[in-house]
């Protein structure tokens, strides 16, 4: 959200250097020390590292590789990816390429590089992509709750700009896909040790050709040394890395030690034999450790010759951080108790020797390879300590050192510390915490609190961004963790601070079921599918254009595919896991000449790049109604549904067949030995046993409870039945003796809206809701088919998912059957579907709150019905009342209150309104006009107060001594919204806050405000509540929760503060 503190994390880049997420000393809070980040400059980014003055040119790789990158067609998406073994020179050749005037001409808006290692964690993913978007935008870094999140603001800033970006070191697919998507001229780069983790132009680095191995090894040697160490060359087999080394200890004994040139190659020689490395072939990838070892240990000798045994242990003190980690000369001098002069000198030396590479003039890194071989049977826990110890700024460091120096414990109480906790995610997001949380977990036995921890991370982290400031993230921190009794006991340094603090726990805590949400989508989820593997999930965004692929392993997001201008219903993952087909409404086939003007699009795409394979249009019932689908058990079909007809569409292209009869057909499902079942508008069940082979053969079953609304068929895996969920139905057919297995008799009314089978057809889960939209999940053992007519199925869990406005609803069975992913709100959340217990979900969804005169009760309507609340015991059921309990009760109607006004309904005036004081003073505000204020009676207003810019009505109320009035608003364009106090007596403003509506998400009819005579209070449909001081409006805090907030109301005393929701009631102390 928007606020006064823009010192937003961000990781400080200079012209030069990787995107590093190092976090430098900055802002001291109590004893906890996280830096902060600075504000990137706006000129074009230069990121790649400085080309080694020793760099030795390969002339048919570097001709080969501009030209991959020059050529136009890299621009169309297409990665060039240099492959080849660890040490071969692929981040050389990529840094030179960097450097060429060509290429620095064709990508004019910048050289982007970004270093990802091995095993990234989320956070880091996040965190670079988060400062490479800061760089290309000129932007300050933002912090984001997930990769996706931050992806996608990373696509968002492409657009068309001519960039080269750089991916280095990627070891999987799964890292580098969130950099791979937007950007038509940006083209990627990627250097690898793998062939086939990216898709693209391949420029295969391999080992020197004899002349480029005899140029490294005589590289500042006497004229003739060409001649001397060809034998040397062909002994490491050309390779790069065990060259550079070599080279660097030639010249040392040539120029340091006096040794003609031959002398030299020869003890080299010698060296090489000693240690058993006779051929070239010892080098492969199998021998890659053992090759660079020895390699390094004469290149160590001669350095402890020249410079000392001390020289060796700070080389090797630089292998105690994390792989592919830049070392600050400032940390380094801070390790070696050296000065800064002496410190770039000592790394200076290791440049020489080609140990380490330089870095601009931000530091020092270790080639993987040299790292792995100078830590293997070494502990590095005295190097950790003493960084530790000497109070070095280690940011995102500090749980990797704390736990290789054997200090997890402290590292322990550290995640525990409220002040870490905040200072962690507002300078780094929630992703970061987690890493640590994840860092400590592996390294030592169960620890129930910090385990608590991690799983509020999992299931609450989208309610940490985003914030206006770091009071903004510890306020609701702190609400999230006092949800958790048991956790926030062992919580230390919990900062008293102002603005609102829960008096009770809040009633929207997470169930213990759920294990992960997923947000990434703007807006709503509208359908999720999964792979064959069971591993990866799809999900469809009802407004955002996009379908986002999701590894269930590490919640990474892995593709995201673009369907412009489309609003989309429904995504299908093919058997075979090679396509994905999606349904959504867009103009692409627009026909108004038929009889339904609805035209569905559905268009099919290849999984694993995002490309569309084939499209067309189809027509539907109505928007609400789209176009059902469904695969063929091979994969080589998709079924679809139009106006009165079934269709086949064959995916390797030709014409498409339609089933008989003609059938208006509102769900469809494929099964491999049975055939296509479909569900009619009429009640109907078809069956086609042969639907390519026997298109017109087709059994058709009638039956009361098929109602054609809101359906999901299911064929039941390794089984013959089908489960259908209608609106009012949740059923087993046998369509063979079309008889009906098993139905549900709920004991109330039930609106069903989705439901699936687990891979191994034994259970069955239904999405539904109640007659007050309470939705959730429930999830039944079923005996096999021929035992249903004898046994019902077995109740295993039933999951309270709190209130469900959403037209589109799905699941999916994940992870092999364990987990359930579901949609119909506005994060996709997956859960343990027998991890749960039975929870009391009335009175929920509460709509408004008023206080008693005296303070000591409230009064809260849930669905017309009213109930009395004991504030200090609201854990108690509330007591039901047959009335408001407080005298005249609010309308809470916006129709009511305009016709308590006096207001004649016409055009606009609907949107009117109203607030009302207990002097008989009435306010009224239609859109788009000014207020107006009425005394009890009169025709005509008092006072008309000026006309905002912000003029579509949200809120309006008296101050309790209805001195003042304060209004909420929007304005035409729905950009920005405003908070106004008026001063009645002086019929003037006083103050006005200025809101973002999309920060806050704002809605000009359901945001609702309340005032006590110091405080007012903002509730909105998005989960947010904000404080501001009333004399000058000046924000107290905004905090956030999960589900909708409805209605706000201050105690008379304005010490507290009742706020109502989806979730129930929250009760507040206002400081």
């Amino acid at each position: 959200m928007p606020g006064s503190e823009h010192e937003k994390p961000a990781v400080h880049n200079e012209v030069s250097g990787s995107a590093d997420n190092v976090v430098q000393i900055g802002t001291v809070i109590g004893d906890v020390v996280i830096g902060d980040r600075t504000r990137p400059s706006a000129a074009a980014p230069f990121m790649a590292p400085r080309l080694p003055a020793d760099f030795t040119g390969r002339v048919h790789l570097g001709a080969q590789l501009l030209e991959a990158l020059l050529e136009p067609a890299a621009g169309g998406g297409r990665p060039v990816v240099l492959s080849g073994l660890g040490g071969f020179g692929k981040t050389s050749m990529a840094t030179w390429a960097c450097h060429q005037p060509a290429v620095r001409d064709r990508f004019s808006d910048g050289v982007l590089w970004v270093e990802l290692g091995r095993k990234p964690s989320e956070q880091r993913l996040a965190a670079l992509l988060s400062d490479v978007t800061a760089l290309v935008a000129g932007t300050a870094p933002r912090v984001f709750a997930t990769v996706p999140a931050a992806a996608e603001a990373f696509r968002d800033v492409l657009t068309t700009r001519r960039l080269l970006l750089v991916l280095d070191d990627v070891w999987a697919g799964d890292a580098v896909d969130p950099f791979l998507e937007g950007g038509t001229q940006c083209v990627r780069l990627v250097t690898t040790r793998n062939r086939g983790v990216v898709d693209g132009t391949s420029v295969i680095v391999d080992a020197l050709d004899d002349e480029e191995a005899r140029a490294i090894l005589s590289a500042d040697l006497p004229d003739d040394a060409a001649a001397h160490v060809g034998s040397l060359a062909a002994r490491v087999g050309r390779w790069p890395l065990a060259l550079t080394m070599l080279g660097g200890t030639l010249r040392s004994l040539v120029t340091q030690h006096g040794l003609p040139v031959a002398e030299a190659v020869s003890g080299v020689v010698a060296e090489l034999d000693r240690h058993g490395i006779t051929s070239a072939d010892q080098l492969s990838d199998v021998e890659l450790r053992r090759g660079i070892a020895t390699t390094l240990e004469l290149s160590l000798a001669d350095l402890a010759d020249s410079a000392g045994v001390a020289s060796v242990d700070r080389l090797r003190s630089i292998a105690a951080f994390p792989q592919g980690t830049l070392v600050p000369f400032s940390w380094l001098e801070q390790l070696w108790q050296l000065s800064a002069v002496q410190t770039r000198i000592e790394c200076d030396r290791f440049v020489r020797r080609c140990l380490v590479s330089a870095s601009g003039v931000e530091g020092v890194r270790l080639h993987d390879v040299t790292r792995e071989a100078l830590r293997e049977n070494r502990s590095m826990s005295a190097v950790s300590a003493a960084l530790l110890d000497g109070g070095c700024p280690l940011g995102d460091q500090l749980a990797y050192h704390l736990v290789q120096a054997g200090r997890a414990d402290e590292l322990g109480l550290l995640l525990l510390d409220m002040r870490y906790q905040v200072e962690r995610m507002w300078s780094d997001g929630p992703l970061a915490f987690e890493a640590d949380v994840a860092t400590y977990l592996a390294a030592c036995a169960a620890d129930g609190p910090v385990e608590m921890l991690a799983s509020l991370l999992r299931q609450e982290a989208h309610l940490l961004v985003d914030h206006r400031d770091r009071r903004d993230l510890a306020l609701t921190l702190h609400t999230r963790l006092f949800c958790r009794p048991e956790l926030f006991e062992r919580i230390s340094h919990v900062p008293e601070v102002g603005g609102v603090t829960p008096l009770r726990p809040f009633p929207d805590r997470a169930e213990n079921a759920l294990t992960r949400v997923v947000a990434g989508h703007r807006g709503p989820a509208a359908s999720v599918t999964c792979h064959p593997d069971g591993n990866l999930i799809a999900t469809a965004g009802a407004y955002d254009t996009t379908v986002r692929i999701w590894d269930t392993r590490t919640w990474s997001e892995t593709n995201v595919i673009v369907v412009p201008g489309a609003a989309l219903d429904t995504v299908r993952w093919s058997p075979d896991g090679a396509f994905i087909a999606v349904v959504g409404m867009t103009d692409r086939f627009r026909d108004d000449s038929g009889p339904s003007p609805h035209v569905f699009t559905v268009l099919i795409f290849d999984a694993r790049t995002g490309a569309e394979v084939t499209a067309f249009g189809s027509r539907g019932r109505s928007i609400g109604s789209p176009v059902a689908i469904a695969w063929a058990p091979d994969s080589s079909w998709l079924a679809f549904s139009s106006a009165e007809e079934v269709g086949l569409w064959p995916v390797a292209g030709g014409a498409p067949a339609f089933l008989k009869p003609p059938v208006d057909v509102v769900a469809l499902d494929w099964h491999g030995e049975h055939g296509l079942a479909a569900v009619t508008t009429d009640r109907r069940l078809l069956w086609w046993r042969g639907p390519v082979s026997s298109p017109s053969e087709v059994i058709v079953w009638q039956h009361e409870a098929f109602l054609g609304v809101r359906v999901r068929l299911a064929w039941r895996p390794g089984g013959s039945s089908l489960v259908l969920s209608t609106r009012d139905s949740f059923l087993i057919l046998d369509p063979r003796s079309q008889a009906v297995l098993w139905s549900e008799s709920p004991a109330e009314l039930l609106v069903y809206h989705t439901a699936g089978w687990s891979p191994d057809g034994r259970s069955l889960s239904s999405y539904r809701s109640d007659r007050n939209r309470v939705a959730s999940l429930v999830t039944w053992r079923v005996p096999p088919d021929p035992q249903l007519a004898a046994g019902s199925p077995e109740l295993v869990g039933r999951i309270g998912c709190g209130v469900d406005d959403g037209l589109d609803d799905d699941l999916v069975w994940v992870r092999s059957g364990t987990m359930v992913a579901t949609v119909g709100a506005p994060v996709v959340r997956v859960w343990y579907p027998e991890n749960s217990a039975e929870q009391d979900l009335a009175w929920r969804e509460l709509d408004t709150v008023r206080w008693s005169p005296d303070g000591r009760q409230l009064a809260v309507r849930c669905h017309r019905e009213w109930a009395l609340v004991d504030p200090d015991r609201p854990e108690d059921p509330p007591r039901q009342q047959l009335s408001y309990p407080f005298g005249t009760p609010p309308l809470t109607d916006r129709h009511d209150r305009a016709e308590a006004a006096g207001i004649e309904p016409a055009g606009y005036e609907w949107h009117a309104e109203v607030a009302f004081a207990s002097n008989s003073l009435r306010a009224v505000a239609f859109w788009f006009g000014a207020v107006k204020i009425f005394q009890a009676g009169g025709p005509e207003p008092v006072c008309t107060l000026e006309k905002p810019a912000a003029t579509r009505w949200a809120s309006l109320c008296f101050t309790p001594d209805e001195s003042r009035l304060v209004s909420l608003a929007e304005d035409s364009g729905y950009t920005t919204a405003e908070i106004i106090v008026w001063d009645l007596d002086a019929g003037r403003r006083t103050a006005t806050a200025e809101l973002s509506a999309r920060d806050f998400q704002l809605s000009c009819t359901t945001d609702k405000l309340a005032a006590s005579l110091r405080h007012v209070a903002v509730v909105t449909r998005s989960g947010l509540l904000g404080l501001y001081e009333i004399d000058e409006l000046r924000p107290v805090c905004w905090i956030k929760v999960n589900g909708r907030l409805r209605d706000v109301s201050f105690d008379p005393a304005g010490e507290r503060l009742a706020v109502v929701g989806d979730a129930g009631l929250y009760l507040l102390r206002v400081r």
